[in-house]
């Protein structure tokens, strides 16, 4: 991420999703609202070259045709993006039927779960962690939306600062509890990170979270194909540091993190997995 700008990666996620909406196999398969929320709040984000014409761009037949045939060459950098924004949306639903009524998104972007489904769950404490810059952006996004009082947006530099210790500080103001059973959401963030620092992020969350917790996360399948891409990120300044396969996550993950969930990857050669972690005791 370039100093004081946005994550180029979450606008770029964010745009892709509008141009995903547009491909008439995924009709109807991506979560109600998504699409509509993430246009309104790329518009008035205030962020460069992104406008009505932008938006339009994404949206257009052109745009569609260009990522169908990106899919093929590399699986999963179109389709998976809304794969895993299902996938996280269901890994959500299944924790809230479990009882459990903490979110924390971390990374969070431009995604609009927690303002999609803090309305509908008013006894949830949705809390939102993303770079200052990114989060501004999104900020200006929502200026003029009528935010539920139970969604938190706190702006920190995990690379600064530790999760434990930003989790503290909302616990001091009363809007997280650590005794507590929660739900962490770490979308498309874990491959940006070392596997050290994977680790080391998730040892973090164990200190702020309590035993029955979990977590629903991305990662990235290897680092020994799709080179191009892998150039075109770190150009944009965001490179790609980690990645495990599925059947080895639990290498990955620190105790007392154990891997309950894995989606089945549709191609050998996909970019991305995701799976749900449970903390147990330690």
């Amino acid at each position: 991420m370039r100093q004081g700008q946005a994550s180029r990666t979450a606008v770029r996620v964010a745009s892709t999703l509008l141009t995903l909406n547009e491909v008439p196999a995924w009709s109807g398969k991506l979560p109600a609202g998504l699409a509509a929320e993430t246009e309104a709040i790329l518009l008035k984000a205030g962020l460069p070259g992104v406008g009505p014409a932008f938006i339009a761009d994404c949206k257009s037949p052109r745009t569609v045709a260009n990522f169908s045939r990106y899919e093929r060459w590399v699986p999963g950098m179109f389709e998976g993006f809304g794969r895993r924004k299902c996938f996280m949306e269901a890994a959500f639903e299944g924790a809230m039927a479990d009882g459990i009524d903490q979110v924390v998104i971390i990374g969070a972007g431009f995604d609009t779960l927690a303002l999609r489904q803090a309305p509908a769950h008013r006894h949830v404490t949705f809390v939102e962690i993303d770079h200052p810059a990114t989060q501004a952006a999104k900020r200006r996004g929502l200026q003029g939306v009528d935010l539920p009082a139970n969604l938190v947006f706190l702006a920190a530099d995990l690379g600064v600062t530790s999760l434990a210790e930003e989790l503290e500080r909302l616990e001091l103001s009363g809007q997280y509890d650590r005794s507590k059973a929660s739900f962490a959401i770490l979308e498309g963030l874990l491959m940006y990170l070392s596997a050290r620092d994977v680790r080391h992020v998730f040892q973090k969350l164990s200190v702020s979270a309590a035993t029955g917790s979990r977590a629903a996360f991305s990662h990235l399948v290897s680092l020994n194909q799709h080179y191009v891409t892998q150039g075109i990120v770190r150009l944009m300044g965001e490179p790609w540091r980690s990645a495990c396969r599925p059947d080895a996550l639990s290498s990955y993950l620190p105790g007392p993190w154990q891997v309950t969930e894995t989606a089945p990857l549709v191609t050998p050669r996909d970019l991305e997995g995701y799976a749900i972690a449970a903390r147990n005791a330690a």
